[in-house]
């Protein structure tokens, strides 16, 4: 019998960006994608200001609630597709949310385990499970900003309402209670040195899966 291949086209998306991650994960990232330290001093000043943020809480309680675990959807409703119209969009995206953001904003906030903004003002009470990692920079800010650099590339025309969606999944986590806008800063310049590691030759395959996915539209 001769030799048969799985199917490429049935690869699950939700699985095939590892491939891209196994890529991702041998350049040299920690010092091609570094995070400076947060000040200290502004921790209880910056957890003040989270506190104003409150009164805003019943208008995005549906989106916060909604963005704890799931980030894909906001961006696939925004440019309308999924992963049955657009697999390897779909899979890219993935690829950003679970893989080459998560990894790196893990790996800074261990190194400066940062307080969250609750253990300075408790009257925040985030309406949300805290999550059980330190604050700085924010995962949320990161892996949106980092999908969104992902999407402007492929679909200029809509770069700018994807990074203005990423800035609001990120400031609705700061709304929420759980981080201060210098973690959403934070993790934006991270995408940013994540995206230009991503787009250059130390990523052939991720190249290469850019311009598969930019086919489908």
């Amino acid at each position: 019998m001769a030799n048969v291949n799985f199917p490429l086209h049935y690869w699950d998306p939700k699985v095939h960006w590892e491939v891209l991650l196994a890529e991702f994960l041998v350049t040299d990232w920690v010092k091609k994608a570094p995070v400076k330290s947060p000040k200290p001093l502004d921790d209880a000043a910056e957890a003040a200001d989270v506190v104003a943020l409150m009164p805003e809480r019943a208008e995005k309680m549906e989106e916060i609630k909604a963005q704890v675990s799931d980030m894909h959807t906001p961006f696939f409703r925004t440019l309308m597709f999924n992963e049955r119209t657009h697999r390897k969009t779909a899979e890219l995206v993935f690829f950003a949310i679970y893989g080459a953001a998560s990894f790196p904003a893990v790996y800074w906030k261990d190194k400066f385990n940062r307080a969250r903004p609750g253990q300075y003002e408790p009257t925040l009470r985030p309406p949300i499970e805290v999550p059980g990692h330190s604050a700085y920079p924010s995962g949320h800010s990161t892996q949106a900003h980092l999908v969104a650099h992902i999407l402007g590339k492929l679909l200029p025309a809509q770069a700018t309402a994807v990074m203005a969606l990423a800035d609001e999944i990120a400031r609705n986590r700061e709304v929420a209670g759980v981080h201060y806008a210098s973690d959403s800063a934070a993790g934006k310049q991270l995408a940013k040195d994540i995206f230009a590691i991503l787009n250059s030759k130390s990523c052939p395959r991720f190249r290469k899966a850019l311009r598969e996915a930019r086919r489908e539209w």
